[in-house]
């Protein structure tokens, strides 16, 4: 395994246990995003392939420069996007144990309840969202792309294509979501032109 491969293995471990509310540790988080910052940009600096490399090293600098706003996301959501009327395990219920709250609970009133309080709180993380956008945006500008350039290119489809399968529902949003991160009409618009399916 090589270092970058054992440093973001440790990286998503730490991850899992913060949103698995498991002990994890938030200055870890941050010296495994730094050491892979560092090996991304050594790459970047001395090499421009292979291409999926080059691209996901990018991908990794900006996920690791979102570090700071992603915990602060994931405390703030889990305080705001939160009920006191349920409880899972005997604590209080929110965005974490939400899952575990939803297969466990068989009345679909208290399920359906507790999603629409929290699908009704959620703008008041919205502004952490957009700052998420905002750092994967400037990291790919540093780079003349955009996070949905990156995108395209590593999945090797045009704007067009993308939109075609999007509106066909062949492609789902999870499996966009890391890379379109950050991208706005206007960054899909210069990608390129925009035509019919």
């Amino acid at each position: 395994m090589s270092r970058y491969e054992d440093l973001l293995v440790k990286l998503s471990e730490q991850r899992y246990n913060q949103k698995a509310g498991l002990p994890f540790s938030k200055e870890l988080m941050k010296q495994l995003s730094e050491q892979l910052t560092e090996i991304c940009r050594d790459f970047l600096g001395n090499f421009s392939e292979p291409r999926n490399m080059y691209l996901e090293s990018i991908s990794t600098i900006a996920t690791a420069r979102r570090l700071e706003v992603e915990l602060e996301f994931e405390d703030t959501r889990m305080a705001k996007i939160s009920t006191d009327k349920h409880n899972v395990a005997g604590r209080k219920l929110n965005w974490g144990s939400w899952r575990q709250f939803n297969s466990t609970t068989e009345d679909f009133n208290k399920r359906k309840e507790v999603f629409d309080d929290f699908i009704s709180k959620a703008p008041s993380i919205a502004s952490f969202v957009e700052k998420r956008m905002a750092v994967s945006r400037d990291v790919y500008a540093e780079y003349g792309m955009t996070p949905l350039d990156s995108y395209l290119e590593f999945e090797q489809m045009t704007y067009d294509e993308d939109r075609c399968t999007t509106q066909q529902g062949s492609t789902t949003r999870s499996n966009r979501s890391s890379r379109l991160e950050g991208s706005t009409p206007r960054d899909r618009g210069r990608s390129s032109n925009i035509g019919t399916c």
